[in-house]
């Protein structure tokens, strides 16, 4: 303010110059604080939902075979419905730093972190830590044996014990011969 002073300016260009470097200081803050979101990394998330497709595949033919072994049904074709997609959670290397600047009174701590994906022998592909398959909706099983009641009832059995699913999610069809 000393420099406005020095200066052979009106009253009313003071103020002017007053707010124009209060709103440039406000600008350049902002700056600062959006330019800490322009650096961030391009990583994926921890958790991710990613189809399982592998796993799927799997467990209806999984259910096959085992169904297919029971007295009476013969050959067996499954579909499973999913909701939704698994979720895989990705391995992750953390650091974490600070640094202090000022003057005491008048401190500051900058806190830094750093994420790096986990990859398998420098490849591009991430180490899954886990991996939760995808619910299950329903099942429609199709039999040579499920004209049978008896069969039919069977195959229901092992199916809402197999995939822990009510009966109401379980559809059984006999197969064409």
């Amino acid at each position: 303010m000393n420099l406005l002073k020095n200066l052979n300016l009106t009253q009313n260009d003071k103020k002017k110059i007053t707010y124009l470097l209060v709103l440039a200081a406000a600008a350049v803050i902002v700056l600062i604080i959006l330019e800490g979101f322009d650096k961030e990394e391009e990583l994926i998330p921890k958790t991710t939902a990613t189809p399982t497709s592998a796993i799927t595949d799997d467990t209806a033919a999984e259910l096959a075979g085992v169904l297919s072994q029971i007295k009476g049904v013969g050959r067996v074709s499954c579909a499973l419905e999913y909701d939704g997609a698994g979720v895989k959670e990705y391995g992750y290397n953390q650091e974490e730093s600070s640094r202090t600047s000022g003057k005491e009174g008048d401190l500051t701590t900058e806190k830094t972190t750093h994420k790096e994906m986990v990859l398998l022998n420098g490849e591009e592909t991430p180490v899954v830590i886990s991996e939760e398959s995808p619910k299950i909706k329903g099942v429609l099983v199709v039999a040579e044996g499920a004209h049978n009641p008896a069969i039919k009832e069977k195959i229901l059995n092992a199916v809402s014990t197999f995939l822990d699913l009510g009966a109401n999610r379980v559809e059984i069809c006999p197969m064409e011969v």
